[in-house]
């Protein structure tokens, strides 16, 4: 295919998904209106033929967005038309954003998928979806091969010893995990670099030590500040963690396993993407054939710079269209206030009116603006609802909110005028972290729980409870790192109660000390219940379960402050 036929070709069929993409916003914004799903459904058809053209035309990043604004409009019809405000709003801008994004493609010749991913993950926060990461986006649009090497006369299973190993590390890399997500200091990365070299040797006579030299790889190239730690990056680390939780549940069987290409994925987009060309890596990623390019950050960041540049014609027509409406909805104002016509068919389409001005404001990221014509909207509800005091003062005031959104809107067209930016996606990483220890903690709560039983129903059998004062260590761990001071402490003093009086002692210990004990843990076991399920600590249940070591004289000294742990200040 010759340039010269690529451009004519190409700009036809640009011209015919433009045209098309008016089509669509306009039948939206209807929609809101009417509530007409033949309108949807028009929409829903069109967007298959543009995203069959941008296929034709390899511009994958505008497929991506055909994508999600269909599942955005299935989305939407299944609303009430009351509450789909907001997403109409969102589809409406997407369709502006995909425009520009199409000519941005076609003039740099350049389809970087990575500039879509703010407005695809808009998309699904409409439609309370999980926002997708950056590696994520990428790996849908590589073709996966994956031959994993078979590893001889490796061991078909690993010591106890080892498996202790892997807990304690496992432990020291999430220590060093919540550190570098919440302060990215280099001690913590250094914790976990240590973790995970430790665990590589441990593995790399099987299949699954692949997996741990690309993370070791992957923490070297952070600590050296290669790639920054953004919400993608963690969501590796904390991938990376749950891979030590499989060793230890699957035990044997895991490590044999290929582990989930999408983390493998992960680790080697950001290998490749920060320029580490060691050989073993070289060895690794050449098991892959990428269907598309992996941009640079440099890359990326200098397309979305242009990406975002204003357009001037745009920006100037849209400015004055803006314009003419706040013109029209002053002169209705002081129609108001000259009439006193309290017309609810005349105030009803006057906040229509407002809500239409403030969607493109809002799409446009001229927020001062939006906030003013919002302003003038809370006016005319206080008077349908007959709550003015004064009539002519509120009608007034909504002028001069006119007026303030009119001197911002004018100018817009000059580049230095206030744009928008597209919004990011939650960052829910440090909580799925805390999901992490808080779970793994209430797990080995009632596996504690269910061996005392054991113990008490066996009359009393040692051997029944040998594993407790792990399993206690264990969570002693994670509340230490959640910096829950109080309850590791009774944690402490229960392990400390059942290895010297119950497990190491002669004696069996009174039926009023062991409920005084199941008070104790029960205490922790709702209190992570709590933390679990609100966020929030409740310093009562400490309370209840410290007077019951002190009964039993086990409780170890402790300060009387409150309960203010890292999980407490991320979640007030």
């Amino acid at each position: 295919m010759t340039e010269y036929y690529f451009d004519t070709s190409a700009s036809a069929a640009i011209a015919q998904i433009k045209s098309s993409l008016e089509e669509i916003a306009h039948d939206t914004e209807t929609f809101h209106h009417s509530g007409d799903n033949n309108l949807i459904a028009r929409s829903i058809q069109s967007l298959d033929d543009i995203s069959g053209t941008l296929t034709f035309l390899s511009f994958f990043g505008g497929v991506e967005i055909c994508r999600q604004m269909k599942e955005s409009f299935e989305y939407v019809i299944t609303l009430p038309i009351t509450d789909s405000g907001k997403i109409i709003e969102i589809l409406i801008a997407a369709t502006f954003f995909l425009d520009k994004y199409i000519d941005f493609a076609f003039s740099n010749r350049s389809d970087n998928k990575l500039l879509v991913l703010d407005m695809v993950n808009l998309l699904k926060d409409c439609c309370d979806k999980k926002p997708v990461t950056e590696f994520e986006f990428a790996f849908s649009s590589l073709e996966k091969r994956m031959d994993w090497p078979t590893k001889k006369n490796a061991p078909k299973k690993i010591s106890q010893k080892s498996q202790l190993l892997l807990k304690k590390l496992q432990h020291v890399y999430q220590v060093g995990l919540l550190g570098a997500i919440k302060n990215n200091s280099e001690q913590h990365i250094k914790l976990m670099i240590k973790a995970i070299s430790k665990t590589y040797k441990m593995m790399q006579q099987y299949a699954c030590g692949e997996y741990w030299l690309l993370a070791r790889c992957f923490l070297d190239v952070i600590y050296k500040k290669q790639i920054e730690i953004d919400n993608s990056v963690k969501a590796l680390l904390a991938s990376i963690n749950l891979e030590f939780s499989y060793l230890k549940k699957y035990d044997y069987a895991r490590l044999d396993a290929k582990t989930d290409e999408k983390k493998i994925f992960g680790l080697y987009y950001y290998l490749m993407k920060s320029g580490t060309t060691t050989t073993s890596i070289k060895r690794i990623c050449s098991r892959y054939t990428p269907s598309a390019s992996i941009f640079s950050a440099e890359k990326t960041a200098a397309d979305k710079s242009a990406l975002d540049a204003p357009d001037s014609s745009v920006l100037d027509k849209v400015s004055n269209e803006i314009e003419e409406q706040l013109d029209i909805v002053r002169d209705k104002l002081l129609t108001l206030y000259s009439d006193k016509d309290l017309n609810d068919d005349v105030l009803a389409q006057l906040r229509e009116d407002l809500f239409n001005i403030n969607s493109t404001l809002s799409l446009l990221g001229l927020d001062d603006a939006a906030s003013a014509i919002h302003d003038i909207d809370d006016d005319l509800c206080a008077i349908i609802s007959g709550s003015v005091d004064n009539f002519e003062s509120t009608i007034a005031s909504a002028a001069d909110s006119i007026e303030a959104a009119d001197a911002m809107i004018k100018g817009f067209g000059d580049p230095k005028a206030q744009t928008g930016t597209a919004q990011q996606p939650k960052n829910s990483y440090f909580d799925e972290a805390l999901d992490i220890l808080i779970k793994e903690s209430r797990s080995n709560m009632s596996k504690v729980k269910s061996e005392m039983e054991e113990y008490v129903d066996s009359c009393m059998d040692r051997s029944q409870i040998s594993r407790v004062p792990l399993l206690l260590g264990e969570i002693h761990g994670a509340l230490s790192i959640l910096e829950f001071d109080k309850a590791a402490n009774i944690i402490s003093s229960c392990n400390s109660y059942i290895t010297s009086k119950i497990i190491e002692s002669d004696t069996t210990p009174k039926t009023s000390d062991l409920d005084s004990l199941t008070d104790s843990l029960a205490g922790i076991e709702w209190y992570l219940e709590g933390f679990d399920e609100f966020r929030q600590t409740n310093d009562g249940l400490l309370d209840v379960a410290s007077r019951s070591l002190e009964q039993l004289g086990a409780l170890n000294d402790f300060g009387a402050s409150s309960e203010s742990g890292v999980g407490a200040a991320h979640h007030p």
